[in-house]
Parts: structure tokens; sequence; C-alpha cells
């Protein structure tokens, strides 16, 4: 009997503690918290260990906390997390702490271990190289060491008109690796001229420039007939679709053609409205070819064709 009541007792004890866990203050939380991660540290679990003392240390910062998540960390391989959270320590923990001795030698212990890389590019390259690992930039000092966690690491060196290069490595404990990395210059953007009026042509085929029309003028002609053109059709489409507007609408409401209508109306309108000034653009820049073209003879202009990184773009070069 006394023992099946010492068991309810404990039952009811442990039902009690999360309820008397959740209405406790940050420092019970924390002490909690950190009972926690020692424990699950004994069962070897140091990923639930760091989580338990980061909560802690959240919850109620102390030199004893930080010092634990700092030895979780360094057995999960985190060696330059650990090492910042030992400096950490060091920095504030008092020059007597019995504790400084074991936190100054794993500093040591983990300089020992910690995977270096050196990396090196051609003398003369670009100034503004960027350096990222794993995703995140960081500071380039070409030739300088950094730091890296042994293992598996993404290296990517990009800069201004030079296409990117990336590196996969894998540092093992304590390794010095070297790697020498040339970016590559993007193609300069070539102009390639398809029409010039100041290049010579073959004798076969020079006429009497004052007789002809430059093709500046055949496309300014084309774009102010086809705007007129646009002009014309979409006010006649507009009158079609106010009187489809007015047979199926009253003053409060429309059916689904007149509502159709009245939205390909404001669709007309729109364009009709822009038409305008292309149709009067290309107007008057043929019309100024026509008047003024025996000034234009003299003069030179250039169309050409530019192509950067595949991409082709049309050019002019010339008064208009």
């Amino acid at each position: 009997m006394t023992r099946i009541l010492i068991v309810g007792l404990v039952g009811a004890a442990c039902l009690l503690a999360p309820e008397r866990l959740a209405h406790a203050g940050p420092a019970e939380q924390a002490s909690a918290r950190f009972g926690e991660g020692r424990e699950a540290m004994k069962r070897g679990d140091y990923v639930a260990a760091c989580v338990k003392f980061a909560e802690s240390q959240q919850l109620d910062p102390s030199l004893g906390t930080l010092l634990n998540l700092s030895v979780c960390e360094e057995h999960q391989g985190h060696l330059l997390r650990a090492r910042a959270l030992l400096e950490q320590f060091l920095g504030t923990a008092e020059s007597n702490d019995e504790r400084r001795a074991s936190a100054e030698q794993l500093v040591r212990s983990i300089d020992a271990r910690v995977s270096r890389l050196v990396v090196q590019v051609e003398p003369n390259g670009p100034a503004d190289i960027r350096l990222s690992v794993d995703g995140q930039v960081r500071g380039f000092d070409p030739g300088t060491p950094f730091a890296l966690d042994p293992g598996k690491h993404e290296i990517e060196l990009s800069a201004t008109g030079h296409s990117n290069q990336r590196v996969s490595l894998d540092l093992a404990l304590g390794e010095i690796r070297r790697l020498h990395i040339v970016l590559q210059a993007l193609p300069v953007p070539t102009v390639t001229p398809i029409l010039r009026s100041d290049v010579p042509l073959p004798q076969e085929a020079v006429r009497d420039t004052k007789q002809r029309s430059p093709a500046v003028f055949y496309v300014a002609l084309g774009t102010g007939m086809a705007g007129a053109l646009t002009i014309a059709a979409s006010a006649v489409m507009i009158t079609s679709e106010r009187s489809t507007v007015r047979a199926h609408c009253n003053d409060k409401s429309c059916d689904e053609t007149g509502l159709a209508a009245g939205q390909r109306g404001k669709t007309l309108v729109v364009i009709n409205t822009v038409a305008w000034p292309v149709a009067i653009a290309g107007a008057s820049l043929a019309a100024y070819w026509v008047l003024f073209r025996n000034q234009h003879s003299q003069q030179k202009y250039a169309v050409g064709l530019t192509a950067t990184a595949g991409q082709p773009s049309l050019f002019f070069e010339g008064n208009l």
C-alpha cells in the first residue's frame, strides 16, 4: 500500500512539474534547461544538449552555460563557433576563475584542428573580387589564410566583368589548403555595322543619292501610316462598341454583352490615344527627311548591331 502511494505521488509530481515550470521565472526556467542539457550531454546527444544550453543562455545568461555550450558545439565539429563562444567566455570571466585554464586549453586544441584555406588569384586580376563561402560573403585578402571548419565547403569567387568560379572542397582536420583561381574575363561587346553612310559602295551599286530617300525615311513613313490606320480603325470600332453599350445598358445596369462592349471600348480608347503621337512622330520625321534630304546627303549616320553575352541589340549613330 505504501509503495503504491509513493508511486502515485511521484507520478503526480511529474504531471505538475511542467505546470510549475511554466509559471517559474526566467532564472528557474534557465536552470531547468541547463539540467536537461547536462543530461543530454551525458547521453552523448550533443544536438539536443546545444539546443537546451542555448535556450538556458537566452533566458538567463551565465558563464557556466556559455562554457558548456562551447563544449557542446566543439563535439559537433563546429570548431569556429565553439572558439567564438570560448573567446566570449575568456573575455568576460575573472582572471582568477578556475575554469579559464580549461577554456584556454580547449582554444589551443581547436586551433590545432581547425582547417585553413589560402585563396590566390592572378597578380593582375580584377580589384573588386568577392569571396563567398557556403553562400555567405566574407572579407577577402588574396594569399592570406582563413579558418574553416573541417568538412565540405563551397567556395565562389566573382568580380565585375568576369565569370564566377566555383570550387567544392572537403577539408581534413588541421589541413592547410592552397587554392589558385583564375577569373575569366567576359567577352567585350562587339559592334558589327550593318549600314553606314560613310562606307564607299561598290561602283555598280552607286546611284544618285539625291533621288533616293534613306532607310530611316521609309521607317518613319511606315510608322506614320501605321499610326494613322490604327487611329482610323480604332475610331470606327469605338463607335460600334458605344452603340452596343447604349443598346444593352440603361442608367443603372448593363447586361454581359454591354459590360464586354464597354471593356473593349476602354481598350480601344487607349490604343487610339497611343496611336496619335506615333502617327504624328512618324509623319513629322518623314516630312523632315523630304524637306531636308539634300543636307542629310552630306551627313554621316550609322546603324549597327551589338552583341553582349549572346544578346543582340540595335543602335543608331548620327544626327536626325
